[in-house]
C-alpha cells in the first residue's frame, strides 16, 4: 500500500517551499483571500497578522529542517518563539512594536502568534502543504497515472476531537452535523465506492475540497491538507484496486496536471500601500516616489519576478 504519511519526496517539497515568496500582512486569513485571491496566497508563505518577514523567513528556516530531518516541532517552534520575543512581539498590545492595524489577541490562544497552537498550526500546516504539493508532483508522471490513477481522501493523523464531532457540556463526544469529511466529499459532489472516499486523480473534487468559498477553514489548494488543522490524506489507489471498484474502467486513460505552484505570479501585483510598507521595512526594497526599487536579496527576487520586473 502506498500511503502518504510523511513528507516525500524531500527534495521536490525544499525546492516548492524555496520558491514561497514572504507575504508580510497584517490582514487577517479570510481578509487576504478577499484582497488578493487565493492564487497569491499558494504561491506565498505567510501567516494572519503576521507584518515581519524576518519572522517568515525563520519559518521558512524551520521548516526546510523539519522537510530535511534536521530538527524536530518542539525545536523548530522554541526557535520562532525566541525570534517573536526578540522582536518585541506583545499579542495583549496588537502585535509588533508600531503595529497599527492589527488587533490585540488574548494571550495563549490560537491569535497570539507566539502561542505554541499558532507556532505549531503553521509549521505543521505549511510542511504538510509543501510535502504533499511534492507527492502529488510525483503522481503525474505517465507511469504514476498509469499505475496509480486515483487517490482515496484518509485519515493519517489521529485527532482528539475530529471533524465532524464535538464535545459537549459534559466533555463527552457529540455530532457535529455536516462538517465531517464525508459530508465535505458528498457535498461538493464526490462519489462514494464502497463506502470509501476515492476519486480519479484527475477529478474536479481536489480543486472543490478545500475550497474556502464552500468551507470556512478550506486552504484553497488540490492537494492535502484541505482544511486548518485535518488529519486526513492521500493514498494512492492502484490501479487494478482502482477498477475493480468502479472507479474507472480497464481503458481509462488518466490526464495529469503539471502546473508549478507559482505558475502566474504576476498576481502579486495587487499589493497594496500597507504590505509595499512591510516589505520596504523588512525586505531589501525602498520606495522611490511611487515606485518600489529591489534590491538582490532572495526575497526581493521574488517580488522583481512576481510584478514583473
Amino acid at each position: 500500500m502506498n500511503l502518504f504519511d510523511t513528507p516525500l519526496p524531500w527534495d521536490a517539497a525544499l525546492a516548492i517551499l524555496d520558491e514561497k515568496g514572504l507575504l508580510p500582512t497584517h490582514l487577517s486569513s479570510r481578509e487576504l483571500r478577499e484582497e488578493f485571491g487565493t492564487d497569491l496566497m499558494a504561491r506565498s508563505l505567510f501567516s494572519a497578522r503576521t507584518t515581519k518577514a524576518n519572522v517568515l523567513q525563520e519559518y521558512r528556516t524551520q521548516l526546510a529542517e523539519l522537510l530535511d530531518g534536521a530538527t524536530n516541532i518542539a525545536t523548530a517552534r522554541a526557535k520562532v518563539q525566541d525570534l517573536l520575543d526578540g522582536l518585541g512581539y506583545d499579542a495583549e498590545r496588537g502585535g509588533f512594536p508600531g503595529d497599527t492595524a492589527v488587533p490585540p489577541a488574548d494571550s495563549g490562544s490560537l491569535r497570539d502568534l507566539a502561542s505554541n497552537e499558532r507556532v505549531d498550526l503553521v509549521l505543521q500546516t505549511n510542511m504538510r502543504q509543501v510535502a504533499n504539493a511534492a507527492f502529488r508532483e510525483s503522481g503525474q508522471s505517465d507511469y504514476a497515472l498509469h499505475a496509480f490513477p486515483a487517490y482515496e481522501l484518509v485519515r493519517i493523523y489521529p485527532r482528539s476531537v475530529p471533524r465532524g464531532m464535538k464535545r459537549d457540556r459534559q466533555g463527552a463526544l457529540a455530532e457535529d452535523p455536516g462538517k465531517a469529511w464525508p459530508d465535505r466529499w458528498e457535498k461538493v459532489g464526490g462519489v462514494f465506492h464502497d463506502g470509501r472516499m476515492i476519486a480519479r486523480k484527475d477529478d474536479p473534487i481536489w480543486d472543490q475540497l478545500g475550497a474556502s468559498a464552500e468551507f470556512s477553514d478550506g486552504l484553497d489548494a488540490p492537494f492535502p491538507p484541505f482544511a486548518f488543522s485535518s488529519g486526513y490524506g492521500w493514498r494512492e489507489v492502484p490501479r487494478a484496486e482502482a477498477v475493480a471498484l468502479g472507479v474507472i474502467t480497464e481503458e481509462t486513460d488518466i490526464q495529469g496536471s503539471r502546473a508549478s505552484m507559482n505558475e502566474g505570479v504576476k498576481a502579486a501585483a495587487k499589493f497594496d500601500p500597507d504590505f509595499l510598507r512591510a516589505v520596504r521595512a523588512d525586505l531589501d526594497t525602498e520606495l522611490q516616489g511611487d515606485v518600489l526599487a529591489l534590491g538582490d536579496s532572495p526575497n526581493a527576487a521574488y517580488l522583481r519576478r512576481a510584478i514583473g520586473k
